[in-house]
C-alpha cells in the first residue's frame, strides 16, 4: 500500500490531540536523528584521523583523581573501611524498608 500525504493527513486528523502531539514529536525526533547522523564515509575519515593522532599524556585518567594527602592504607584497613561504609548504607536503607515492622 502506498499512502499519499493526503491519506496520512486524513488519518492523523482522526487521532486525539495527545496522539497527534506524539506523532509530531516522533516525526521531529526522526528528522533530528537523520540530520545529525554523519554518513559512513565521514565516520571512517574520523576513525582514520584518530588512528594517526598520538594521545597526549594529559588526556589520560591515570592519577587524575588521586589524592596525595590520603594516608597509605593496607588491604586489611581498606576492607575494614569498606565494610564500615557498607554497614552504614545498610542501616540507612533499613530506615526506608516498609516491609519489616518491629
Amino acid at each position: 500500500m502506498n499512502a499519499t500525504l493526503d491519506d496520512v493527513l486524513e488519518l492523523a486528523e482522526q487521532l486525539d490531540s495527545e496522539q497527534q502531539n506524539l506523532l509530531i514529536y516522533r516525526l521531529r525526533a526522526k528528522q533530528l536523528r537523520q540530520s545529525t547522523q554523519p554518513d559512513r564515509s565521514t565516520l571512517l575519515d574520523l576513525v582514520n584521523s584518530l588512528r594517526h593522532t598520538m594521545p597526549s599524556p594529559e588526556a589520560g585518567l591515570l592519577g587524575k583523581y588521586a589524592r596525595p594527602d590520603m594516608p597509605e592504607m593496607n588491604a586489611e584497613a581498606f576492607h575494614a573501611q569498606l565494610h564500615s561504609i557498607a554497614t552504614e548504607w545498610e542501616q540507612a536503607l533499613d530506615e526506608f524498608d516498609t516491609d519489616s515492622t518491629p
